[in-house]
């Protein structure tokens, strides 16, 4: 008997149907194979196009001093805290604010020597003031 364990990351039009149909079309023909699917995070996204993207880009443009700051909308392979949070309603991004010009070697997330260049640890931080500053003040 082996027991392998494998750790899928589905996009979010992918159901546990889907998953289980692609399964079922890799081990066919393959005799004396059973599988169970222990546990399935329901893949999630938020829109592109909101009120908070387009603060959150406002916000970036202003901590940088760049007005060529581009958005580009995309999938993170990891688990984020987006799972519960947009179940409830919430548009939920990943974002950390990372300065175009701060050389990407500087930041290793989850790992070894984990860190972040200086340039980013300011416009990350410049960018969450901007932000607050956009949704939170009287308009």
């Amino acid at each position: 008997q082996i027991r392998l364990t494998c750790d899928v990351r589905t996009l979010p039009h992918q159901s546990d149907d889907y998953l289980r149909d692609e399964l079922d079309k890799i081990l066919e023909g393959i005799p004396g194979v059973e599988y169970s699917i222990d546990y399935m995070a329901v893949p999630n996204s938020s829109p592109f196009e909101t009120e908070l993207m387009t603060s959150l880009h406002e916000a970036t443009k202003k901590a940088v001093d760049r007005e060529d700051v581009q958005f580009v909308p995309a999938i993170s392979t990891g688990f984020t805290d987006s799972r519960f949070t947009r179940p409830l309603g919430v548009t939920t991004y990943g974002f950390s604010g990372s300065h175009p010009d701060d050389d990407p070697m500087l930041s290793k997330a989850h790992g070894t020597d984990e860190s972040v260049g200086i340039k980013s640890l300011v416009s990350g931080t410049k960018v969450m003031l901007h932000l607050a500053y956009d949704m939170l003040a009287e308009k």
